[in-house]
């Protein structure tokens, strides 16, 4: 199994055991906001961003909670499974290529930003780092 490969099937068991704790969807789900207006400015396009980023970090980091919790009260090798695969689908995202580059894009123009913002892009910049998925291959 390729890099790829583990890594699409990392993020597909990933999104699956996210979406599990979400509970049913019901009909009555509610309307995704309407995107800001273009006139918005760098601001709301960085809080967009970050409101994201927050949102799927705080699915994943609870899912790697669940599965280190598991791991540590019933030592078995699934559950070790589990939680590697949670660590792994949690560094995978807070280095991914992606998610580096636009949040540097945005620091670049933190003059355009909130305070907040800046602090919190330093933060994911910084998480970042312990897991870059901008190194090459070893």
């Amino acid at each position: 199994m390729n890099q790829t490969t583990f890594s699409r099937s990392v993020w597909a068991g990933t999104l699956v055991a996210v979406l599990s704790l979400a509970g049913p969807v019901t009909a009555t789900t509610p309307k995704l906001a309407a995107p800001p207006p273009a006139t918005a400015g760098l601001a709301a396009e960085a809080q967009t961003f970050l409101d994201l980023y927050d949102s799927v970090y705080r699915g994943l980091y609870t899912v790697t909670s669940v599965a280190e919790w598991a791991a540590s009260t019933d030592v078995g090798d699934g559950n070790d499974g589990r939680r590697t695969a949670a660590n792994q689908a949690l560094a995978s995202f807070r280095g991914d290529k992606a998610v580096i580059a636009r949040a540097q894009a945005l620091v670049a123009r933190k003059a355009e930003l909130t305070p907040s913002q800046v602090r919190q892009l330093d933060k994911l910049l910084l998480a970042a780092a312990s897991c870059p998925g901008t190194i090459p291959d070893v």
